[in-house]
């Protein structure tokens, strides 16, 4: 589905080649630099057969309307030059970083109407209180352990921690053995006081007003194994989410991960001696 044109910004030898592509784009924002938070702000683009179009974050894809589908005129940016894109994922896969052509970018289907249509495809209302689902996929390799990161001592990252911190409830805290030793983190403020207690699903349930549920009959968690060694790994979480999602199916049959409103992928910790950069 991808139309490759020419055009004549440059000299006739100098043409670039763009291409037109029909996806479902989103935005992203990728914490790159662990010292200091820094973050890298992009664009991506899936289509039908799951090739995915990383895209600069510019003027030309800031109407861009997240969970859209849309035709978009792409063109290959030759040395980005921005911060942190030597980081981004682009990098790690191999392939361009895009920016849309002036003018070049159409809407096929809102973000509303994709949403709509995900809903129908599983038989989900949202008449009265939705409820949410989550899944949750931890990765086993082969040379790392799944760990928490910002706890002072090494704690493990198991399927039962996981489901607790997506369903307890505050006062859980405050007598479950295992999630006291989650309450104290190491960095900036959370050294001197208390985690704040309480789970994805209370946060939700709390901020909508009622108006979003989190039911535990709603979520799974399971555990993938990947079958290589961390360090063996090409660190981008787009082609590590994939190969995530493609494993659980596989080693979980019944699985269905579009059914879920939510799905989270754990890896180990990011850093010069795991993943390959």
């Amino acid at each position: 589905m991808v139309k490759e044109e020419e055009t004549k910004e440059e000299a006739p030898e100098g043409r670039k080649k763009t291409i037109t592509v029909k996806c479902k784009f989103m935005m992203v924002e990728q914490d790159d630099n662990e010292k200091t938070g820094e973050a890298l702000e992009y664009g991506m683009c899936e289509d039908e057969k799951e090739e995915v179009y990383y895209i600069r974050d510019d003027s030309g894809s800031e109407d861009l309307d997240p969970g859209s589908i849309i035709s978009v005129e792409l063109e290959e940016i030759k040395n980005p030059k921005l911060p942190g894109a030597d980081q981004g994922p682009w990098k790690a896969e191999g392939k361009p970083l895009y920016r849309v052509i002036e003018e070049g970018a159409s809407l096929l289907s809102s973000a509303e109407e994709v949403a709509a249509t995900n809903r129908a495809k599983y038989g989900l209302t949202q008449e009265g209180v939705k409820e949410i689902g989550f899944l949750m996929v931890l990765l086993n390799y082969t040379d790392q352990d799944l760990v928490f990161t910002d706890i002072p001592r090494k704690i493990l990252m198991t399927e039962a921690l996981i489901w607790k911190g997506t369903y307890a409830k505050p006062e859980d805290w405050l007598t479950d053995p295992d999630l006291k030793q989650l309450t104290h983190g190491k960095h900036g403020w959370r050294s001197k006081t208390a985690r704040l207690r309480g789970s994805w699903g209370d946060v939700l349930e709390k901020s909508s007003g009622g108006k979003l549920s989190v039911p535990e009959k709603k979520g799974r968690v399971v555990t993938v194994q990947m079958g290589k060694a961390w360090a063996d790994e090409i660190c981008s979480f787009t082609k590590i989410g994939k190969q995530g999602l493609r494993k659980a199916k596989e080693q979980f049959p019944d699985l269905d991960p579009g059914a879920y409103d939510f799905r989270e992928i754990f890896t180990p910790m990011r850093g010069s001696e795991s993943a390959k950069q």
